[in-house]
């Protein structure tokens, strides 16, 4: 589990100013709203909706939308195709980015928790 929380929040990178103090309602709800479309975006196969939610670094690192999706199809399955996921706590990590938990249910049964952090 831990292997896969430290790629997936450097792979589903957000772009969001981080603060100085925890992220405040505002700020927790354009996180969510982010993650939630991307997340619907996976489930849906709207590739290119979902490669669009990836920070500018994430998209030159994979180039097209097609390799995108390749990694997140072979190694991240419930973030791909899951039953369900639900936000957990929000908070600013201390680099000073803005953190969100996301606790997924995969369609295989397990559960796994991805922590998305912004800029």
């Amino acid at each position: 589990m831990r292997q896969l929380l430290i790629v997936i929040f450097s792979i589903f990178y957000f772009m969001l100013p981080a603060s100085a103090a925890d992220p405040d309602e505002g700020t927790k709800l354009g996180m969510q709203q982010v993650i939630g479309a991307q997340l619907d975006a996976l489930q849906a196969d709207r590739a290119e909706e979902a490669f669009s939610y990836a920070a500018p670094q994430i998209q030159a690192m994979f180039g097209t939308v097609e390799r995108f999706m390749s990694m997140v199809k072979r190694g991240y399955a419930p973030v791909h195709r899951h039953d369900a996921y639900r936000f957990a706590d929000s908070f600013t990590d201390h680099l000073g980015r803005n953190a969100q938990r996301v606790v997924i249910d995969g369609s295989d049964g397990k559960r796994c928790i991805i922590l998305y952090l912004g800029k």
